[in-house]
């Protein structure tokens, strides 16, 4: 960090290629980031990247948070 605020370059490194496929991004970020080992869509969120790949915004980048619930809807699962 304190060579960034000395003016120093960071050695950023994107994950995937913003070319990708929205999935493929997504996938992507839960495999490297999270360790997952796949992702399941629920149906808004596969009505949502249809909806964005259709506006054109494929080629964007993509921001993803995890949340309490980001492994699993399910409470009762643990670890």
């Amino acid at each position: 960090m304190q060579k960034l605020l000395d003016g120093g370059t960071a050695d950023f490194k994107p994950i995937y290629d913003t070319a990708l496929p929205i999935r493929a991004k997504a996938e992507m970020i839960a495999q490297k980031v999270y360790g997952a080992d796949g992702v399941d869509y629920e149906p808004e969120a596969e009505a949502k990247i249809e909806r964005f790949t259709q506006a054109g915004y494929t080629n964007l980048p993509i921001c993803m948070a995890k949340t309490h619930l980001s492994f699993s809807a399910d409470p009762n699962l643990k670890n």
